[in-house]
């Protein structure tokens, strides 16, 4: 994650050599909310390898990822999650993610 562009915040890092290995990644973005008065996240990205799904490793990540968005003063984390994808919808369900009565719509620009 990036403190607005001018630092890097890693929760864990790894080199070419450890693509192997990797049991999977994620990326966040910082913004500004009114609705939230402050700072908050955006999970844009949570990817867990298909072989290791189902050990906790999606969990374990949306807790440390929230612990490191609450440290960079983050007062929400809000992601998208495919209309199919029934078992990450119940990880973030399980993790206390609601739907808000609002569609995320986007345009390529």
């Amino acid at each position: 994650m990036t403190d607005g562009g001018a630092r890097t915040v890693s929760i864990a890092s790894a080199t070419a050599a450890d693509i192997p290995s990797l049991l999977g990644y994620a990326a966040v973005a910082l913004g500004f909310s009114l609705e939230f008065g402050g700072r908050s996240a955006f999970l844009d990205e949570l990817y867990v390898r298909p072989s290791s799904r189902g050990l906790g490793i999606g969990t374990l990540a949306l807790h440390l990822l929230q612990e490191a968005c609450r440290g960079l003063g983050a007062r929400s984390l809000a992601l998208e999650v495919g209309l199919g994808n029934a078992g990450a919808t119940g990880l973030y369900r399980r993790e206390g993610f609601s739907t808000i009565g609002r569609q995320l719509m986007t345009r390529r620009l």
